[in-house]
């Protein structure tokens, strides 16, 4: 009775992806533990880095997201590596990046994340009466990338980055 969906909130500050780089630090513990000297070269890059040297990387640019954010560290504008951050964690319109913005989510047990719609054990007989849904807002972020063969084989795919 007399629901109201609405302000979305448009002062995030962060993008979706910082949650995530976040949550993958325990995995990637694991692989600085157990192949840290180990190099990889990703696709149209010139040199070749270490898992360790990768996994310090995304340490720092968090950390340095995370400083500026919550206690207004400023860093030096030509720092690569806070060039990196910006442009890969910081959300500059303020706004919800995924792809979805929800005022109301009926969902059954379990998560909502993938599943939605999917999961409908006692989500039945539920009426909302008197809604006004009003002031929500999205804008994704949404990276392009396409493997492209050459002429020679596909094992000589170039990969594109948008």
């Amino acid at each position: 009775e007399d629901v109201d969906i609405g302000p979305q909130n448009v002062d995030i500050p962060v993008r979706g992806r910082y949650t995530h780089g976040r949550a993958i630090l325990s995995r990637l513990r694991y692989l600085v533990d157990n192949y840290g000297e180990s190099s990889l070269q990703f696709a149209n890059r010139e040199t070749a880095v270490t898992v360790r040297e990768l996994a310090d990387r995304l340490v720092e640019q968090l950390d340095m997201v995370y400083y500026h954010v919550i206690d207004g560290v400023t860093f030096d504008a030509d720092d690569a590596q806070w060039q990196a951050a910006k442009q890969t964690f910081l959300n500059p319109t303020g706004w919800m990046d995924g792809g979805s913005s929800y005022g109301v989510l009926l969902n059954g047990y379990g998560t909502a994340v993938v599943n939605i719609g999917r999961r409908t054990t006692d989500t039945f007989e539920i009426t909302l009466r008197n809604v006004e849904i009003h002031d929500l807002a999205v804008q994704p972020y949404e990276g392009f990338w396409a493997v492209t063969p050459t002429e020679k084989s596909a094992e000589s795919a170039a990969v594109v980055h948008g």
